[in-house]
């Protein structure tokens, strides 16, 4: 089972490939921004990736789009977009333990 190391605070997550990080992250009880509810829309749950880019799923148009418009880094994904297929370390940018 793939892990996800959330730099912010040091914790290791269990994660499901068929789960978004997005919604791995709520139902671990980390807060993250997702006005949108999760449809590629407001940007607002982005995260930046440490390690690990290889293992993540393929960025979509809609999701291209959305990166696009809030100009985000190259190693920056949205969380309601992204799937783990092997371990990774991310970034919850304002995230605060």
């Amino acid at each position: 089972m793939p892990v996800i190391k959330i730099a912010n605070s040091g914790q290791t997550i269990n994660a499901s490939p068929a789960v978004s990080i997005l919604n791995i992250l709520l139902r671990e009880g980390i807060r993250i921004n997702h006005l949108c509810g999760g449809k590629a829309v407001c940007g607002t749950c982005r995260i930046t990736i440490i390690s690990g880019m290889e293992n993540l799923s393929a960025v979509s148009e809609k999701e291209r789009g959305r990166l696009d418009a809030i100009k985000a880094k190259t190693n920056q994904r949205l969380a309601c977009q992204t799937y783990v297929k092997g371990d990774a370390e991310i970034e919850i940018p304002g995230f605060k333990p």
